[in-house]
């Protein structure tokens, strides 16, 4: 599960990153996951997207209480960017943790230096 590791990180925009990260990698690895959170709107809910709702929705809202994210974010939000992940070219290992990368640093106030640096030294490499 992607949750629980993330809840586990003291620090709120850590936990927030390693949320988008794990999940996104989950979604690469197993579409099962992906298909899951892409239910209709009007589908009945399973326990298990519930539960995977309040978990991302609870590491979301810290980071957001803490002031890391510019916006407030609920699990819905974090799961449609997820989603958007779908269009990343998932068979290229090197490029996809880099749209990742971006869209963490649209989401977060002042990333600091620890952040993965891959998105800045590889926009705009020549392949």
């Amino acid at each position: 599960h992607v949750v629980e590791p993330a809840m586990e990180v003291p620090d709120p925009r850590e936990a927030f990153c390693q949320l988008i990260r794990d999940f996104a990698a989950q979604v690469a690895s197993d579409r099962v996951i992906f298909q899951m959170a892409r239910l209709h709107p009007r589908d009945e809910p399973t326990e298990a997207f519930r539960q995977l709702q309040r978990g991302i929705g609870h590491v979301a809202r810290r980071a957001w209480n803490a002031g890391v994210l510019r916006d407030a974010l609920d699990a819905t939000d974090v799961m449609a960017m997820v989603a958007m992940a779908d269009r990343f070219p998932w068979t290229d290992e090197e490029r996809w943790p880099l749209y990742i990368e971006i869209i963490l640093r649209g989401l977060l106030h002042d990333p600091p230096a620890a952040t993965d640096d891959r998105a800045v030294t590889t926009v705009g490499r020549e392949t």
